[in-house]
């Protein structure tokens, strides 16, 4: 059995900055306008937790089966919808296992 958990948080500030009504065209400076400059600030936090899980098991070295479940929140969605769930199941099975070699 395997589990694992992680949290990551991103921070973003966001800057913009709008001058309008060039004196001289094509000259994109703060200073270029007779105008105050507009400005806008925005920050956005995201939070995103996740659980991990595997278990792995076996039967008589031929018969092979691997769970894997994931979960994961982000604080980005509204309340009521913001688990997701990933389920993952693998197995695999030997045949050669059921042969009867009795030449070793």
């Amino acid at each position: 059995m395997h589990y694992s958990v992680s949290m990551a948080m991103n921070v973003k500030s966001l800057i913009n900055i709008q001058n309008n009504d060039l004196t001289i065209p094509t000259w994109f400076n703060l200073k270029n306008s007779g105008k105050t400059p507009i400005v806008e600030q925005h920050m956005e936090l995201r939070r995103l937790m996740g659980v991990f899980g595997q278990f792995e098991g076996s039967w008589k070295n031929m018969l092979y089966l691997t769970v894997t479940p994931r979960n994961d929140w982000s604080s980005t969605l509204p309340k009521e919808n913001r688990s997701f769930f990933y389920p993952g199941i693998t197995g695999s099975f030997i045949f050669s296992e059921l042969l009867n070699d009795t030449r070793m």
